[in-house]
């Protein structure tokens, strides 16, 4: 599984945080966003979580955008947004990952 979506998706996701504090499920959900944002960055594409939760504003450089509900729905909207496949798997995007921000 990817670090852009192991927080929210996959079975028994519950019980992996059922005995985490907010102040843990907030950092990884801030680590998690970061990441979205670095990825999707190298294809044109913002990603911006929205006070709705689950809910995500996805824009491309010449203004398109889309409201996506849920995590796992991400990378399918952003491709079609970019116009091509996202990768998340590339080497250099894997690559300026392990470099840090």
């Amino acid at each position: 599984m990817c670090r852009g979506c192991e927080v929210d998706s996959g079975p028994g996701r519950g019980e992996i945080w059922a005995n985490a504090t907010q102040d843990e499920k907030a950092f990884q959900r801030n680590s998690q966003s970061a990441t979205m944002t670095r990825i999707l960055g190298a294809y044109g594409i913002t990603f911006r979580e929205l006070s709705a939760g689950d809910t995500f504003l996805l824009t491309n450089r010449t203004g398109g955008s889309t409201i996506v509900a849920g995590i796992h729905h991400v990378w399918a909207s952003a491709a079609k947004l970019a116009g091509t496949e996202i990768n998340v798997l590339d080497n250099h995007i894997l690559l300026s990952l392990e470099e840090g921000p």
